[in-house]
């Protein structure tokens, strides 16, 4: 085999490698790659224990999103315990009657896209309690959905709960 050939089967191999490698590296960096901030938002797996009688926020979130009439006849109105990973807690207001503070944490309910659940907490009494929670954090709420929402100021369905109360936290 020639010199020439040899060299241009070497360039070629080179090439493909780098087309290869480079590949790799950007979709490792593309948005909505596993990155560990995406996997504290996901409900990877199911908490250690359960409080009995409560439900997945991916099961809540699906019945509002799939089909609104099963929604209503199992959570709109009543009472529902929900356990889900934390996203987000915000300060969203104060009553203007008494002065307390309204806070609101929101749970993941799978993908981002897939939008979020919203708990209406009403009162400093709750500060507390809401202050030690995490993000991606397993919590279990009780609270009563009252308002489901297609599509967000952010774009993303939103279900509405509210007189919550956080019954158990865990990791």
């Amino acid at each position: 085999m020639s010199l020439k050939k040899v060299a241009k089967m070497t360039a070629w191999s080179l090439g493909a490698a780098a087309l290869v490698i480079g590949t790799g590296l950007i979709l490792s960096q593309t948005p909505g790659s596993d990155s560990s901030e995406r996997k504290a938002r996901l409900p990877s797996s199911a908490p250690r224990e359960t409080v009995p009688g409560s439900v997945q926020a991916v099961e809540v979130a699906d019945a509002y999103r799939t089909n609104e009439a099963l929604a209503d006849e199992k959570f709109t109105g009543k009472r529902t315990i929900v356990t889900g990973k934390m996203l987000q807690i915000k300060r969203v207001g104060v009553n203007l009657k008494d002065g307390d503070i309204r806070y609101d944490l929101l749970m993941s309910t799978g993908e981002p896209r897939d939008g979020f659940l919203n708990f209406a907490f009403g009162g400093t009494k709750h500060r507390e309690h809401l202050a030690k929670l995490k993000v991606g954090q397993w919590v279990t709420i009780a609270g009563t959905p009252e308002e489901h929402k297609t599509k967000h100021e952010d774009g993303q369905e939103v279900v509405y709960f509210w007189g919550c109360e956080v019954i158990k936290s865990g990791d």
